[in-house]
């Protein structure tokens, strides 16, 4: 199955689909809702439940490739599988993660931090404002990346990531406490560098949220040439970040420009687009939602 161009317009259309989700919430705000709890509690639950649906939306499509793509998927119960059992501890992570947003603009707030860049410095082409903003998110993201692998205490957290051994769209969560721990060294670092206008918002939200779950679908399909992985990261440029192959740990840490990756000495360039076995020798696969939830505190430092 080969219809890579294909994949340029099927993601534009992808984030644009999650993008309508998010502003569509961020709208729904604005209306004058009755103070109280479950006011609160409102206000809170329409950008989440319309994150959810956009992200199912984006994740339908993938799921769509991957299964045209059998080769890794196994057998079609096998797969089904991986992706209940992938969804299940992904709204775990979501709903448990949820107030880390909250919690960043709270303390954003209290810090009274003002961007270094202003968005009015990139005059009317917004586009340059975005991309610098994911540019220098980039950043922070790559150091906290590297972090989680050369801390042990956060590869306690981040080895949950990584255990997967069957990476897909949907089977790719984190551990919940890594969206806290963002917080203090990607978000807020950011933050103080520059923020996203007002009216990008949604569109910068949902490049976020939706590359994630890119950058972890097995549709090679969907993948990138390689004259154009070297400065945007795709699917199969990160799936060499969670090879099982030792040659291949600790490289590729950037989620969206190989760049960083380069510049710090960390990247290896996919030969082709072929798809490496992930996970961690001789770690399992994580197996329930209690080993999802307490495996990091259970860890031996080694």
């Amino acid at each position: 199955m080969k219809i890579r161009p294909f994949a340029y317009p099927l993601i534009c259309v992808m984030l644009l689909e999650l993008a309508s989700h998010l502003d569509g919430a961020v709208k729904s705000l604005r209306f004058q809702i009755p103070t109280g709890p479950l006011a609160q509690s409102i206000r809170v639950a329409i950008p989440m439940v319309s994150a959810m649906v956009g992200l199912i939306c984006v994740n339908s499509v993938f799921v769509l490739f991957e299964s045209l793509e059998d080769d890794r998927g196994g057998k079609p119960h096998n797969r089904f599988k991986t992706y209940a059992s992938g969804f299940g501890f992904w709204l775990l992570y979501f709903f448990a993660s949820a107030p880390a947003s909250f919690f960043t603009w709270k303390i954003a707030e209290n810090l009274h931090l003002r961007p270094l860049v202003q968005p009015e410095w990139f005059g009317p082409v917004k586009i340059l404002h975005m991309i610098f903003y994911i540019f220098v998110f980039d950043f922070f993201y790559y150091w906290f990346h590297r972090a989680s692998h050369m801390s042990l205490t956060l590869w306690r957290f981040h080895s949950v990531h990584h255990a997967l051994r069957k990476v897909n769209s949907w089977n790719s969560f984190h551990h919940w406490t890594e969206e806290y721990l963002r917080i203090f060294f990607v978000s807020v670092p950011t933050a103080a560098i520059v923020e996203p206008s007002a009216d990008s918002i949604p569109f910068v939200s949902a490049m976020l949220s939706a590359w994630g779950q890119y950058l972890h679908t097995s549709a090679r399909s969907l993948s990138l040439p390689g004259s154009i992985r070297r400065f945007v990261a795709d699917n199969v440029y990160h799936h060499y970040h969670h090879s099982i192959y030792r040659e291949h740990y600790n490289t590729n840490y950037a989620a969206f420009f190989p760049f960083w990756d380069w510049l710090f000495r960390s990247q290896y360039v996919p030969p082709d687009n072929s798809l490496p076995p992930t996970g961690i020798e001789d770690v399992q696969d994580i197996k329930g939602p209690l080993d999802y939830v307490l495996r990091p505190f259970k860890m031996r430092q080694t």
